[in-house]
């Protein structure tokens, strides 16, 4: 399971923020990490490694396993890292990951856990490799981890 280190290790947000924040960028978050955001507003995470199999990419890999671990939910709000910032995080990606997910969190390597905001995609969870960057985004280094961000925390 997937828990904040330290609950509040950025300021709390409203509701009025975040949804500024979504208007900004002309996104609807799915409802389950709103609630997350609201109640946590991102913060670090105790180290806990998901193990997960993307065959195509990882093929040269025994048994096709990867593996990674949240570092970072990000976080919205002034005075913080790039690396910890949801708004500065998403200008850094926008043009780098599929448009239909958002990267919510990192992890040490500087992949990027997102959330699926449109279409089919919307409200699972994915992992987006950037050791496997293409130049235009694509699903290529993309490994669909749930069905939802609930279901992603408990993992």
């Amino acid at each position: 399971m997937i828990k904040i280190r330290k609950p509040y290790e950025f300021r709390p947000i409203s509701v009025e923020i975040l949804n500024t924040y979504e208007n900004k960028i002309h996104v609807d978050f799915p409802e389950e990490y709103r609630k997350f955001m609201l109640e946590n507003n991102g913060g670090k995470t105790e180290l806990h490694e998901i193990n997960f199999i993307n065959k195509d990419l990882y093929d040269f890999l025994p048994e096709s396993r990867q593996s990674s671990s949240v570092r970072y939910f990000l976080a919205l709000g002034d005075n913080l890292e790039y690396w910890m910032s949801l708004e500065k995080n998403y200008d850094t990606f926008k043009d780098r990951i599929p448009t239909s997910l958002f990267p919510i969190g990192v992890d040490d390597g500087g992949s990027q856990f997102c959330i699926g905001i449109t279409g089919e995609n919307k409200n699972k969870i994915f992992f987006w490799d950037n050791e496997f960057e293409t130049e235009e985004p694509s699903f290529y280094n993309v490994t669909k981890l749930t069905n939802s961000f609930d279901e992603f925390l408990k993992m």
